[in-house]
């Protein structure tokens, strides 16, 4: 089932697009190595909501594979130190769109990555 979405533009015309319904799966796992340390790691998959026939230039979006390592650190009993990183691996997707204002067509291959690093601090009262 297709959702139709529009979104206004500079110029106050409408831009639309039709977005898919899309699944998201995940699974991670803790591993106390010691009483005060814990390791943490996990892997997703995320697809995406836009269709290979709607994919413009402007929104490049493909599926996407995560992938997390991270830990917690307890210093004090109500008191533990947090880190993660993770990368997102975006899927390899063609781009044939229409330009309507220099009617062409443009043809490309967009490749996207992500990182992300997280700190984090957490107090129990």
């Amino acid at each position: 089932m297709n959702n139709k979405i529009s979104v206004p533009r500079m110029d106050d015309s409408l831009l639309v697009r039709y977005r898919q319904q899309s699944v998201g799966l995940s699974v991670g796992a803790n591993y106390r190595l010691t009483r005060a340390l814990m390791l943490q790691g996990g892997v997703g998959f995320d697809q995406s909501p836009v269709t290979d026939s709607n994919r413009t230039f402007r929104v490049p979006d493909s599926d996407r594979y995560l992938v997390s390592v991270g830990g917690q650190y307890e210093i004090l009993p109500n008191l533990t130190l947090q880190a993660v990183y993770a990368h997102v691996f975006f899927a390899s997707a063609e781009i044939v769109s229409e330009a309507s204002t220099m009617s062409s067509i443009l043809i490309g291959k967009c490749a996207n990555s992500a990182d992300t690093v997280s700190l984090g601090v957490k107090y129990r009262f």
